[in-house]
């Protein structure tokens, strides 16, 4: 087609989606944050892949992970390969294995399933036998676990969605763990290159296991409400410039402790230097609560996407 009509602005631009979709892609992040009691953790990742087929990918990915207080300091180290295909505009899947990189092993396989029938629902199934999903210090006690997840989402239109999600986390130590989030997501504003939109997120979360050496309440439930505002100052050629502000807060209550409010603030940029590079941070100012104490906290994380 192109080389039929190579004058034709609409048919370069089909062009060069297709030729994107087949280039390799590398995606690196890093995360970092610090609370007052002492905690610092510092998280990287990366994730290479390389186009088969246009339905078709592989994939390798590893990452870092270190937790340390005023007592300890934890690692963990993974790498991992894996799959990706989309059989057609409804059915897609992926398959990944991966093992800890220090020389204990621990191979894990995650299966993922994506089903979106039409445009307005999506359905999610994923199992991980060996999910990065655990405490740090859970780890730091020879703890594993396996994780089933199973999430819907109705979308009626760009503006509203709704998203229910349920999970459960089967521990070595013979705590499960069940968690649940229903979220609402509302468009409230949209002019030109500014949108305001609201998330509301109602998350519960219970686990069968009490005397356990990493932060496990019995029984947790929040309320989050967020507000986020955004603009984009420039978008042409490729090139782009978008950030946004967080305001999100609400009350949360863990059984045997009284209710406290938990919230913060959270600024982003999104830089498009061309359509094969970008870059985002952001950086995120929170109060938490653990076991009825108030605990605030920074983190600051940083990606980088190139397609070569």
């Amino acid at each position: 087609m192109l080389k039929l009509r190579p004058r034709d602005k609409d048919v370069q631009d089909v062009a060069r989606v297709l030729e994107l979709e087949q280039m390799r892609e590398l995606n690196t992040h890093v995360w970092m944050s610090r609370e007052q009691d002492g905690t610092r953790d510092i998280s990287f990742g990366t994730r290479f892949t390389q186009p088969i087929t246009l339905r078709t990918r592989l994939f390798a990915l590893g990452w870092w992970d270190r937790a340390k207080d005023k007592t300890s300091t934890e690692y963990f180290k993974r790498l991992g390969i894996g799959l990706e295909h989309e059989f057609n505009s409804t059915f897609k899947v992926l398959e990944q294995v991966s093992w800890n990189s220090d020389g204990t092993k621990d191979m894990g396989a995650l299966t993922s399933i994506t089903v979106t029938p039409d445009d307005y629902w999506t359905f999610d199934f994923s199992f991980d036998s060996c999910t990065d999903q655990v405490p740090m210090r859970a780890r730091a006690n020879g703890i594993r676990a396996k994780k089933i997840d199973v999430g819907l989402t109705y979308r009626e239109s760009e503006s509203c969605s709704l998203h229910f999600e349920l999970s459960r986390s089967w521990f070595s130590d013979h705590n499960n763990r069940n968690e649940g989030l229903l979220g609402y997501e509302q468009g409230l504003y949209v002019k030109n290159n500014k949108k305001l939109r609201l998330f509301v997120d109602l998350y519960g979360m219970g686990n069968s296991k009490q005397d356990t050496p990493y932060y496990n309440p019995q029984r947790l439930y929040s309320l989050t409400l967020r507000l986020m505002g955004e603009q984009i100052l420039y978008r042409m050629y490729g090139r782009g410039f978008v950030h946004r502000l967080y305001i999100y807060m609400g009350p949360q209550k863990q059984r045997d402790y009284s209710t406290g409010l938990t919230g913060g603030l959270r600024y982003e940029q999104e830089i498009d230097f061309c359509d094969t590079r970008s870059l985002y941070w952001g950086v995120d100012a929170a109060r938490n609560i653990y076991d009825g104490d108030s605990v605030n906290g920074l983190s600051i994380d940083i990606g980088y996407r190139v397609k070569f």
